[in-house]
């Protein structure tokens, strides 16, 4: 509680700082006025403002929260949306506008730009087990629908949440906004197709895009993922007794969602980053880490007892292995959830926890199994962005923390 009422504090002070800046230079809404009248309408509003106002999409969701509390921290006016039937109490009551729409609705989504500035686009369906064409339908189709009602309603900057799943395996390492793409599951493949399509629609309707490819995104507040990577720890803790001891293995590194939504923001006010071909900005952390390393700091704050003997995680051996249970059914992934989720029940009850975390594995995590996923951040931190989270050792810790401080996890393994 204490930290939200900081969180809110601070988001006052911005608000009020910006409530007697300048208005919006003229200029800026002519930036994408080459298309036609239609958008006069909209660009005198704009004008008429002191602060640009930006659609926050997703902003229901792990990152989008943070987005619109970064946004308004930042002097932006917001208007977050998300689902029809979702609770945005909370971001009203930070000061941002709420409306609610389905972005695969076309009608819905031009009321939702209307006089709109800017927009932050980070609502996708994020789940691995579901079908392609679903995750094709909302990951791509609304995209395509924000992006082309976004440039048609004047909007003079679009930042676009994609992901760094879209490489697959790195061939060069780290990885490079200019390497090639070959996404290795279906999700991966939507949102490398929506990435395209928005960058077409920008060139096409005159509207500068700038697009984010974040990699494995850890924080407070985290579900899909530590649904897994939190609990595992604590099920092999009560199962055998330890948490083996890795070492080696494919590089890998991991991002914290401040920073994801730091850099969204950061450039939100950037326009001279937009548009150009060197727009694409991939967001990780400074730290490569071997998958035997990665694993260690993910047990580690939990407080497991590691193995006394090492494990190597041999990079071939685990190709090999990950391209063998590719072709085991779906069915197979999702009675090891089941025995996952059995084994957790027991110690959430036991440690009378919170229900916000469900193991589940998903046959579209084995990607990772498949060799590097190491990225470089060079690009955005030419610019000028700054990583709060620079290191994934401490920043995790403090997400555990967070974790047990909330009860969503035993104090330690050693409890289970």
């Amino acid at each position: 509680m204490a930290e939200k009422s900081t969180r809110k504090k601070k988001v006052r002070k911005a608000l009020a700082r910006n409530s007697s800046s300048r208005k919006v230079p003229a200029g800026k809404s002519k930036q994408v006025s080459g298309a036609k009248g239609k958008k006069k309408a909209n660009s005198s509003r704009k004008a008429s403002r002191s602060r640009p106002l930006v659609l926050v999409t997703g902003a229901g969701g792990f990152v989008g929260k943070h987005v619109v509390e970064q946004a308004l921290e930042n002097g932006f006016a917001v208007r977050a949306t998300d689902l029809p039937g979702s609770d945005l109490s909370w971001a009203k009551d930070l000061g941002a506008e709420i409306a609610l729409g389905d972005l695969t609705n076309r009608e819905q989504v031009k009321k939702l730009v209307k006089g709109v500035d800017r927009v932050a686009h980070i609502a996708a369906a994020f789940n691995l087990s579901l079908a392609r064409n679903e995750l094709l339908r909302i990951n791509l189709n609304g995209s395509v629908n924000l992006a082309e009602e976004a440039a048609s309603a004047g909007v003079e900057l679009f930042v676009n949440c994609s992901t760094a799943d879209t490489y697959g395996v790195s061939i060069q390492v780290p990885t490079r906004e200019d390497a090639a793409q070959n996404p290795a599951n279906d999700y991966a493949f939507s949102k490398l197709l929506a990435e395209q399509a928005v960058i077409r629609v920008g060139r096409r309707m005159s509207m500068p895009v700038s697009t984010i490819r974040p990699t494995v995104i850890y924080g407070p507040g985290a579900i899909y993922t530590a649904s897994l990577f939190c609990t595992i720890p604590y099920i092999l803790q009560k199962r055998f007794g330890f948490f083996p001891r890795l070492y080696g293995g494919p590089l890998v590194n991991a991002v914290h969602v401040e920073d994801v939504a730091g850099s969204i923001v950061f450039l939100l006010g950037k326009k001279n980053a937009a548009g150009g071909e060197k727009s694409v900005y991939n967001v990780a952390d400074d730290d490569w880490q071997t998958m035997g390393e990665y694993f260690h700091n993910l047990a580690n704050p939990i407080g497991v007892r590691f193995s006394p003997f090492e494990v190597p995680v041999v990079t071939t051996g685990l190709v090999l292995l990950t391209k063998a249970l590719e072709r085991v059914p779906v069915k197979f992934f999702d009675i090891a959830t089941t025995v996952l989720r059995s084994e957790w029940d027991r110690i959430r009850t036991e440690n009378s926890l919170a229900g916000a975390l469900n193991p589940r594995f998903d046959k579209g995590f084995l990607s990772y199994g498949l060799g590097d996923h190491a990225y470089d951040n060079t690009r955005l931190k030419s610019i000028g962005y700054k990583f709060k989270h620079p290191r994934f050792a401490k920043g995790y810790s403090e997400t555990i923390k967070w974790y047990k401080d909330h009860r969503w996890i035993p104090e330690s393994a050693f409890s289970v």
